[in-house]
This record gives structure tokens, sequence and C-alpha cells, in this order.
């Protein structure tokens, strides 16, 4: 997964707009993501110390279908004046929409379709030298009231942490995981 759907306060802390699409189907359950994150311009030209940033998402299982959309936002804190390293706190808004799968039913007309808000919180810390981070996905958790066609979408509460380094190689050129 791109680290926007881990961690939102990874929102915006790249010097570009970024665009992603994520697939995996290979292996179970099949899960396509598509997500934008950015940091705010000031009427100047530079960064704000503010990013925001979406994703949508679809995951196919062998019952149900999750399908939702996420909006995040992270205030970006310099802890320099030349302004390389950050500390980011961030927060995003999600719903997912649940609908379970019926032997010859196309999933969008489901009358049994369950609506989830949640929410994530974290904390990035990046520099030239390092990046980690800290957060909370699914913070409200779900239940799935009894109903057994929506066991694969009961999102309990989750902790991830980030941690890496860029890596230098033939001098200008920079690899990073993210």
């Amino acid at each position: 997964y791109h680290p926007i759907v881990l961690n939102p306060a990874y929102t915006g802390s790249k010097d570009f707009s970024n665009i992603s699409l994520t697939t995996k189907a290979s292996k179970w359950p099949d899960t396509q993501i598509l997500n934008y994150n950015t940091r705010l311009l000031l009427p100047d030209g530079t960064f704000s110390n503010w990013g925001v940033g979406a994703y949508a998402f679809q995951e196919q299982f062998d019952l149900s279908w999750n399908t939702g959309v996420s909006l995040s936002g992270a205030y970006h804190y310099a802890l320099d004046r030349q302004k390389l390293h950050f500390l980011s706190f961030g927060a995003a808004l999600k719903g997912v929409v649940a609908v379970p799968k019926e032997a010859g039913e196309n999933s969008s007309d489901s009358l049994s379709a369950k609506f989830r808000p949640n929410m994530d919180l974290g904390i990035y810390y990046y520099g030239t030298n390092a990046f980690a981070g800290i957060s909370s996905t699914s913070i409200f958790g779900t239940d799935i009231n009894g109903d057994s066609s929506l066991a694969y979408s009961n999102f309990d509460r989750q902790y991830n942490i980030i941690p890496g380094i860029p890596i230098y190689s033939f001098g200008a050129h920079r690899l990073s995981p993210v």
C-alpha cells in the first residue's frame, strides 16, 4: 500500500504532487487503490505547511465488497531553519461501504449494504537521512452485527510503524522505499 493509506501524516510530505494506482490481484483479497496527495502552495509559489490528499479503494472478497474513500490532511512542522527535517501530524476521515454478494447478484444492487465511517491518525518524521511514522488506522473499529456475509469487512483498529532510510547511489541519484 501507499504510505498515505497507513499513515495520514505522510500526506503532502514530498515536494511534488503524487498520483498512484496500486492493485493487488495475485493473492486474496483483490484490492485496488487510487490515491493523490500534495503539499499546498502559498500565493508566492512556496510550499505551505499543509498537505492534503485522498484515496479511493475497493476490495473484493468471496462474500462481500468493500468500497470506500478517504480524505486526509497533514500539518508539516519544520524542525530546522533550512526546512530539511519535519514532524507531521495527520488525520483522515474515511467511509467504507460493505456490500454482501449473493449468487447472481450485482453487488451495486444490494439492499443490505452497510456504510461505516472511520478515522485514522498519525505522526510522521522525515528528513534528509531518515523517516519514521507511527499511526492508528480504523480508530472507531467496525461491527458486523452478526451478519456473516460481512465477516471480511470487519476492520479492527490497527497500529502501524514505518521506519526507513533513503539509499544513495551514483552520487546524485537518491533511492527511497517510498
